[in-house]
């Protein structure tokens, strides 16, 4: 039987009057085309059989030999050889744990749950703790795992992170696990020369939320009095540098300042040094719906990635996974990283494991940390994801969002992930190495 031959699913960018990318949905290359590639593509949308289009086109010169590089390139396919979507249920391994020591905060910031929430707020209890950390060992026993200290605020509970690596230190003197990574996200108003001290010895790299110049931050990242926090944390920071920790400064965007963004974004890397900078997504707290429109989003993204360039410094953001996808053509299968079975999973103040960093609600929750513990994640893809471009960039949808939602998609993140590939074929010397 003759081979039938079809397009693998694919998204041209650019017109017939300017150069044509090709972007191969299935293996995530991208490939510059001619108009004469493009008009033979269109013949092979509907399978048929390599012959036929031949005679069609049989005026045309070398004919045979682009239908046979469009073939190499992988742009058509073997019909029988075409990769079918797969439901995805994910049992992702978990390579690292956020513990969220206490949601309490000695800040009152402006979008913050914390300012919002203040009746409900929890902290881990030093028997929690300890239960938490001595589980979790067994996970480090063949990679290296990493503990992100998190909150509220968590050097308000200073003694549960020394109580935590006081633990994890005797493991790893007793070969029960390999030395972790420490990691730890806070506001840094806090920091006196004991907490220096610790995360200099104990090689703590620190994450500090600044959300712009001191008159956009001292509007949204305020003192329970309502003092403003740029000048202590810019001090503070000083001392970070000082004193050689690896330090970094994690930007959430306000909807009020997103024109400014750039600015802002240009700003603190004026002010403070780094080697990568963090920008949020903004999500509603309690649904995790992206509240920033997808396709602006993408642009500004791009647009922060060429002045970090400017400065040296590596951009971590939504972008990233899809941007790591594309540069490895790697297909994601879930949602929560690039590879789908390594995760950050979230430990709340009451000790309940969760597969996702963002959320602790009790359909994302088992009951405790616990070396067997095999998570289970169901995805629904809606029939939109079946044939979206971006689809193996994206990783589908969030199931946290879908359970609590109750929507199967988010139109903001599908469209942040659509945008994005036009963004980057548009801006392909963004990702050029330089020589």
């Amino acid at each position: 039987m003759k081979k039938r031959y079809k397009a693998v699913p694919y998204h041209l960018y650019g017109s017939s009057d300017e150069e044509l990318i090709h972007f191969n949905e299935e293996t995530l290359d991208l490939t510059e085309i001619t108009p004469l590639h493009k008009t033979l593509l269109e013949e092979f949308c509907a399978a048929c059989l390599k012959s036929d289009v031949l005679e069609k086109y049989q005026e045309v010169i070398d004919i045979e030999e682009v239908i046979d590089d469009l073939i190499e390139l992988g742009l058509i396919s073997h019909v029988q050889s075409l990769h079918q979507i797969a439901v995805v249920d994910l049992r992702p391994n978990i390579r690292a744990f956020r513990i969220v020591l206490t949601e309490k905060c000695n800040l009152r910031c402006v979008e913050c749950f914390v300012t919002k929430e203040q009746a409900r707020l929890r902290t881990m209890t030093p028997a929690t703790l300890d239960r938490v950390i001595r589980q979790s060992i067994p996970y480090g026993v063949s990679h290296r795992i990493t503990y992100h200290f998190f909150g509220g605020e968590p050097l308000l509970r200073f003694d549960y992170i020394k109580r935590a690596v006081e633990i994890i230190d005797e493991a790893v003197a007793q070969g029960e696990m390999i030395r972790p990574l420490y990691t730890m996200t806070t506001n840094l108003t806090l920091l006196d020369q004991e907490i220096l001290f610790f995360l200099a010895e104990h090689d703590v790299k620190v994450g500090v939320s600044i959300d712009g110049p001191e008159g956009i931050n001292d509007n949204l990242r305020i003192y329970a009095d309502g003092r403003g926090t740029f000048q202590d944390v810019a001090r503070n920071y000083s001392q970070l540098i000082e004193y050689n920790i690896d330090a970094h400064v994690l930007i959430t965007p306000h909807p009020d300042y997103l024109d400014e963004l750039p600015a802002i974004f240009r700003h603190i890397l004026e002010v403070f040094p780094m080697q990568t900078i963090t920008v949020n997504t903004p999500l509603h707290f309690h649904t995790l719906q992206w509240t920033v429109p997808g396709e602006r989003y993408a642009k500004l993204l791009i647009e922060l990635m060429f002045i970090a360039k400017d400065f040296g410094v590596s951009v971590d953001s939504a972008a990233s996974p899809p941007l790591a996808a594309l540069a490895g053509n790697i297909r994601r299968e879930g949602p929560c990283a690039l590879v789908k079975d390594s995760i950050m999973a979230s430990v709340g103040p009451d000790g309940s494991l969760s597969f996702c960093a963002q959320k602790w609600h009790p359909f994302l929750s088992v009951p405790e940390v616990s070396s067997g513990t095999t998570l289970h994640t169901p995805i629904r893809r809606d029939d939109e994801c079946k044939t979206c471009e971006a689809r193996y960039i994206c990783g589908g949808p969030c199931p946290a969002y879908q359970k609590i939602r109750g929507a199967h998609l988010d139109g903001n993140k599908c469209d942040f992930m659509r945008a994005l590939l036009k963004e980057v074929v548009g801006n392909i010397s963004l990702f050029e190495l330089s020589n």
